[in-house]
């Protein structure tokens, strides 16, 4: 929060803040960070005024433009971004020098998009190896996942 401290200043008391001044500190987030990171300082910032307003009783007003970009914006950033894809040999390549336990995990990511959490919660029961089939939920949201699992998975299982 020392770039908020840099904006206001530090003599300036809270209660006299007005719009005009969350609309410069906007502007001072905005010159050095892209869409993302701009909408973390704007969520920490409401978050430290918040404390203070439910600690000292002082509000402010932040105004129509200290707002987090649009999602249409933030859509656009990532599409401007490359893919972070690894190629066929990339994969093959990590496959020969990977551990039998990194294996299983490179070919859960491959077949079914698991991540590193998806394979640490990964139980046995959720594999019908018999089928080649992976029903698993996603840990975060429970929204049920089925996907085919391959040979070289199951082998690597």
């Amino acid at each position: 929060m020392a770039r908020v401290l840099k904006v206001f200043g530090k003599q300036k008391l809270v209660a006299s803040l007005r719009p005009t001044d969350f609309e410069k500190l906007r502007a001072e987030f905005a010159t050095t960070h892209g869409p993302v990171s701009l909408c973390s300082d704007i969520v920490c910032t409401k978050t430290l005024f918040k404390y203070a307003d439910d600690m000292f009783d002082v509000r402010v007003k932040f105004g129509q433009s200290f707002k987090k970009p649009s999602l249409a914006v933030l859509r656009r950033e990532r599409q401007s971004r490359p893919k972070k894809l690894f190629s066929g040999e990339e994969i093959h390549s990590l496959l020969e020098i990977a551990s039998v336990q990194l294996q299983s995990m490179i070919y859960l990511g491959i077949n079914c998009g698991l991540g590193n959490h998806d394979c640490a919660l990964l139980s046995l029961s959720a594999l019908d190896l018999r089928n080649g089939w992976l029903d698993y939920p996603r840990p975060k949201t429970g929204i049920d996942r089925r996907c085919p699992v391959s040979k070289e998975t199951i082998k690597a299982l």
